[in-house]
């Protein structure tokens, strides 16, 4: 049956490589037979990328970690769990199913874009679930059936910190992955995936020297070994928080800003994918930067008021985000061609810049004039700006509804908000007038969802109550 089950396995594997797409060679030429030279010449190639070099050691921490796992397993049964083979198999599906669930949460928090922010969290999971499941004592002297092991709460404790384990792994390693087949060019991108195989066969073949040397030479248990995989996670998760500090931030705000609101986001496709932009929207709360900064699927810097920039308790915060401080032109003349001087660096670096043009949050729900700060940037950079709107935060804890923000305690949770970006508008047509009427357009065709109201197109023409409602924006 083990066979049949193979082969069975195998055709399905096969039929499925049978539908993927054609991917012709870029560049189709003879290779010859060079097994060490030519593995000699692609990680070279691959050291020559440093961004991609650096996912590829990601990617064979991984398979290092997950071999080392998986050739422990039976020991660990054998020694701590006092199982027999049907135990082994349940640890290594809870193990398998962890990893394929990582990889559907990856899926939907990544919405179809990169998320290297995912690489640390998924790190930091793999970290402190190994260490849960290392620090499990040894389940009796007797040998348990499985029968018995499904009675005990131990045992389900323990399948549930290895699919914690596979949770991290699928967060941590689907971005990685997806990293260096986006980020390598046409003609090097089946050498870096080369190198990666090469490169996880070594880290492979070291997780069994690992493992000898640990466990075989130094003799130490297995609660020690584990606590070491646990540890290499940790280490690992602290350099990628490191080298992806504001992805790992902007996700996550995303994730903290979905639980407390009930976000739609719609027109995401708006904002390019490279290149310069700038991005203004209404200003309703003191959490639009975050709903903003986490929805966008490239970092923003933000401009905002250099007094709150300089908090004491916020300020690492803001320099994290890359915020950019501004001071009025009263209190500081200076501050504000200082603040312009590092937006126009910002878009000469192609980064994308969020302006909230009124310049102050509302005290009314309605939309403020928009200041010459806007026409000020696109005199010195015309780029492309992108239109935005935000509905559902006026009323909120952080909302000038009553008065002053975070007032009390907050009123509404899991309350409806959404988030609308329209089509980039040309630096040439793009004046303080021109964008505010794009944003209040935007504002009109999504102020109903709060009210389960269908969405309106903001290009189609409006009823005279809508008019009567952006009128008074």
């Amino acid at each position: 049956m083990i066979g049949v089950t193979l082969v069975v396995v195998s055709l399905c594997g096969l039929g499925a490589a049978l539908l993927v797409p054609p991917a012709p060679a870029h560049s189709p030429g003879q290779l010859k037979w060079q097994p060490f030279r030519g593995s000699w010449q692609v990680l070279s190639n691959a050291w020559q990328s440093p961004g991609i070099f650096r996912a590829l050691i990601g990617i064979s921490v991984f398979w290092f970690l997950g071999a080392c796992y998986l050739t422990q397993l039976p020991l660990w049964t054998s020694h701590v769990v006092h199982g027999q083979a049907g135990a082994v198999t349940m640890l290594l599906a809870a193990f398998a199913v962890g990893v394929g669930l990582g990889s559907l949460i990856c899926a939907r928090l990544s919405a179809g874009r990169l998320e290297v922010g995912l690489v640390p969290i998924g790190a930091l999971v793999l970290a402190l679930a190994g260490l849960d499941f290392a620090l499990h004592p040894a389940m009796g002297d007797g040998v348990n059936t499985l029968a018995e092991l499904v009675g005990m709460p131990r045992f389900w404790w323990m399948l549930l910190d290895l699919i914690l384990i596979g949770i991290g792994g699928g967060l941590y390693i689907i971005p990685l992955y997806t990293l260096v087949q986006i980020r390598s060019s046409d003609e090097h991108r089946a050498r870096m995936i080369a190198a990666n195989n090469i490169l996880n066969a070594l880290f492979m073949v070291l997780s069994a020297a690992f493992g000898a040397v640990m466990i075989g030479v130094l003799g130490v248990s297995l609660h020690t070994f584990f606590a070491s995989l646990a540890l290499i996670s940790l280490i690992t998760a602290l350099v990628c928080a490191v080298l992806q500090a504001r992805p790992m931030m902007r996700i996550s705000i995303f994730v903290l800003v979905n639980m407390w609101y009930r976000l739609r986001i719609r027109g995401i496709e708006n904002i390019p994918d490279e290149g310069a932009a700038i991005v203004v929207c209404n200003h309703v709360s003191f959490m639009d930067a975050l709903v903003m900064g986490g929805a966008s699927p490239r970092p923003l810097r933000f401009l905002m008021d250099k007094p709150i920039y300089e908090s004491p308790w916020l300020n690492w915060f803001f320099r994290m985000a890359g915020a950019i401080p501004v001071a009025s032109e009263r209190r500081d003349p200076k501050g504000m061609r200082r603040a312009l001087d590092m937006v126009s660096k910002a878009l000469q670096n192609g980064e994308v810049v969020m302006l909230f043009p009124e310049g102050r949050l509302t005290r009314n729900g309605h939309m403020n004039e928009f200041r010459r700060g806007v026409d000020l940037i696109l005199k010195r950079d015309p780029v492309p700006v992108v239109p935005a709107a935000l509905s559902g935060l006026w009323g909120s804890w952080s909302s000038r509804y009553d008065g002053m923000p975070f007032k009390g305690v907050p009123r509404r949770f899991r309350a409806k908000v959404c988030l609308s970006f329209g089509a980039p508008m040309a630096s040439e047509t793009s004046t303080r007038e021109s964008l505010q009427a794009s944003v209040a357009a935007l504002k009109t065709s999504i102020d109903g969802y709060a009210h389960n109201k269908p969405f309106r197109d903001p290009e189609a023409p409006m009823e005279h109550g809508d008019m009567v409602r952006q009128e008074q924006n």
